[in-house]
């Protein structure tokens, strides 16, 4: 779905191309998502690829599909983003 999403560039043409209003809800918030998962994967470079190229690929893939989601409901977005950067419930009491 994301990779989809980014060749559109816009998500109501998405999921009006592909019949996908009805879960449109859905659909954003695996968007959502994603963006998180970004920051995630991030954290592990894969191997015989540098550290800097696959932060930059991801970095990439989360910043376009914040756009995408910001079109759509920016305060939703950021107040995902926001919360990316607090401390993780279930390890802020092991840290």
């Amino acid at each position: 779905v994301a990779g989809d999403a980014l060749q559109f560039h816009d998500f109501q043409k998405y999921v009006t191309s592909r019949d996908l209003t009805k879960q449109e809800g859905l659909i954003f918030r695996h968007l959502l998502r994603m963006i998180l998962l970004c920051g995630e994967f991030s954290q592990l470079t894969p191997p015989h690829m540098s550290s800097a190229l696959w932060q930059e690929e991801l970095g990439e893939i989360a910043s376009r599909l914040t756009d995408i989601c910001r079109n759509v409901d920016p305060e939703s977005t950021d107040k995902l983003l926001e919360s990316a950067d607090q401390p993780d419930l279930l390890t802020a009491g092991t840290a």
